[in-house]
């Protein structure tokens, strides 16, 4: 029984060894993979943002949205009624906090994209905005009204695409 002992501890040793190798392995790989997308790739961007109501922490999703370390992008707020309580917040937050916005922001709008019978209606809102994205922009983005990026968000989202094999960028919260 002793003999039985030793080896299963030593099978867990060699895991538990194995388990911190991997463990270091992969931080390693995640501090490289951040150096390495934060890049210059910098297109036009335009973030289309849909709104129903006002999350907890949606004065902070503003602010950190409207806020990137980016050199050119656009938001876009779309909502299906001047009623719903995000446009009003929205409008309010940004005639107070304009001056505090990133010099990389060229534009925010809003769009009401009116109720829809047809689809769900955060499929509507996003739509609903693409008639407002320019013709110079490159990247599209969608995001969630509760989501909080941090303000280097846009750049590690789009700085992978600079790579000509890769077309798709997806986020993670």
């Amino acid at each position: 029984m002793l003999i039985l002992f030793f080896v299963m501890s030593a099978i867990l040793l060699i895991q538990s060894a194995v388990t911190l190798a991997r463990s270091i392995y992969f931080w390693k790989f995640v501090r490289r993979s951040l150096k390495l997308h934060a890049s210059t790739y910098t297109p036009e961007v335009t973030v289309i943002l849909p709104c129903k109501g006002i999350h907890p922490r949606f004065a902070e999703n503003l602010n950190f949205l409207l806020s990137q370390d980016y050199p050119n992008y656009r938001v876009i707020f779309s909502m299906a009624s001047r009623e719903d309580p995000a446009f009003l917040f929205i409008e309010n937050y940004i005639k107070l906090n304009r001056e505090n916005f990133s010099q990389g922001l060229l534009e925010n709008r809003t769009v009401i994209a009116n109720p829809s019978g047809d689809r769900g209606e955060k499929v509507n809102n996003s739509l609903s905005a693409l008639p407002y994205v320019p013709e110079s922009t490159l990247v599209l983005v969608f995001s969630d009204a509760d989501a909080v990026p941090k303000t280097n968000w846009l750049r590690f989202l789009v700085g992978p695409l600079g790579e000509a094999s890769l077309t798709v960028s997806t986020g993670f919260r």
